[in-house]
């Protein structure tokens, strides 16, 4: 604290916090959570998943535009 800080009351009152103590079961469980994400996140970035989903993606691009070129044409033809 700076000499105009001392007579802050807000200052004084969070200097007489106590430090925050630490609980190990807390810390391994967010251990375990960051562990099982960051899993997740290598599993999702697998080239063969990644190909996988392009190809998906492709296949429903091409159903979907068939359909249409098919409804064109049947609209067309009446």
């Amino acid at each position: 604290m700076t000499f105009g800080d001392a007579n802050d009351p807000l200052l004084r009152a969070l200097a007489r916090l106590p430090t925050a103590a630490t609980d190990e079961a807390r810390e391994a469980r967010v251990r375990a959570r960051c562990h099982a994400t960051l899993e997740r996140t290598r599993l999702r970035n697998d080239p063969g998943t990644q190909i996988a989903e392009a190809a998906l993606v492709g296949g429903l691009c091409v159903l979907y535009l068939s359909t249409v070129i098919l409804e064109v044409i049947r609209l067309r033809v009446w």
